[in-house]
């Protein structure tokens, strides 16, 4: 039977010769190394009642959707004064011949102008919103959108990702605020930087309601307690 092409999400690389060893793929628990930890301590006990391993949210979110990550690493070096910063990378992609003037420099930014101007960015970040320019461009199926999100509970604390929503086909593109103000900072290749979630373009009806007895929450709400 044949698959559909337009149930397909299909991400695709500009530059495969550098991206391969590292491609976007489905996130999983083996992402974050805190999740190791919380596993083994609650295998240990699975008595536990109120055991974060058990917590529905956390490990659902954590294991939902793509995980996109760097392909190289990145020098991104603050000064103290909350706006400016430099940067380098190993690969210089606007010098790439037959994709550099479509994916451009793999480091850029984002004024205070454009965004601290009106929201103003909290004090132990960085004014300049860096701006990924990732070689990766997804098409995304008829009736879907693409959700960007920062890693869920991630292991990183030097920087946070700014949310987003692609309605149609786009570049995978990734802004992060950084928390880093007066240092130099190596982003490692193979870093997780964003989750990806497709979602359907449905304006869903909803409504307030009250139980009409507590059974029928009982007949709704069921728990389930499984190992992690």
């Amino acid at each position: 039977m044949e698959t559909d092409q337009s149930d397909k999400i299909k991400f695709y690389s500009f530059i495969p010769e550098y991206t391969n060893e590292f491609p976007i793929r489905k996130i999983s628990l083996n992402d974050y190394s805190w999740i190791q930890k919380l596993k083994d301590d609650f295998n240990a006990d699975t008595t536990q009642v109120n055991h974060t391993a058990k917590c529905p949210g956390i490990m659902l979110m954590c294991k939902t959707g793509w995980i996109q990550t760097t392909y190289q690493d990145i020098e991104i070096e603050t000064n103290g004064d909350g706006v400016s910063f430099q940067w380098k990378s190993e690969i210089d992609q606007v010098n790439i011949p037959t994709v550099g003037n479509i994916i451009d420099d793999y480091v850029h930014f984002h004024t205070p102008d454009q965004f601290d101007k009106f929201k103003p960015l909290p004090s132990n970040t960085l004014k300049t919103i860096l701006k990924i320019n990732s070689p990766w461009f997804a098409e995304i199926p008829k009736g879907y959108s693409l959700l960007r999100l920062p890693i869920p509970y991630q292991d990183d604390d030097r920087f946070s990702v700014a949310s987003g929503i692609l309605n149609y086909n786009n570049f995978l593109n990734v802004q992060l605020y950084w928390h880093c103000l007066k240092s130099k900072e190596v982003i490692k290749k193979g870093t997780p930087i964003c989750q990806l979630i497709l979602i359907k373009n449905k304006e869903m009806p909803y409504e307030i309601d009250s139980f009409e007895s507590i059974d029928q929450f009982y007949s709704m709400y069921k728990f389930t307690k499984e190992k992690v």
